[in-house]
């Protein structure tokens, strides 16, 4: 059984970031489809949010053509929509107490996703996976 490199596991996170920023600016797309010809109504939160998801992407690309900054970026990135989605949790079922129980389903998968994703890409970075050779 071959042990898992760093490298494996940024490849991981690479792939599992690539997808989620794609689906978030094929959403956009969406958004603006939907809205044509009434782009007043356009949920500008929601499609700046994913637009701002959508940097998942170029992340996910870089981490795959072996960018050490964008691992520091990836890791600033996951950091800051842990924290927002939480944050984000915390003021909407603060005021909105009735539709708590639907945002929490609907959100809190999206918040364990990016967690495992830090938890991944930090631990890709520990002392035992700096000790082996490039491959």
């Amino acid at each position: 059984m071959k042990k898992l490199s760093a490298r494996d596991v940024q490849i991981f996170v690479a792939g599992a970031l690539a997808l989620t920023g794609f689906q978030a600016l094929i959403k956009v797309a969406r958004y603006f489809v939907d809205y044509v010809g009434q782009l007043e109504s356009l949920p500008r939160g929601t499609v700046i949010g994913l637009v701002i998801e959508g940097l998942a992407l170029p992340l996910g690309i870089n981490i795959l053509v072996g960018s050490t900054e964008a691992l520091r970026w990836t890791r600033i990135f996951l950091r800051f929509w842990v924290f927002a989605g939480l944050l984000s949790l915390l003021v909407y079922c603060a005021s909105t107490p009735s539709k708590s129980q639907q945002y929490i389903e609907n959100l809190l998968p999206e918040i364990l996703v990016y967690f495992i994703l830090l938890g991944l890409i930090s631990w890709s970075g520990t002392q035992g996976f700096r000790d082996e050779p490039p491959a």
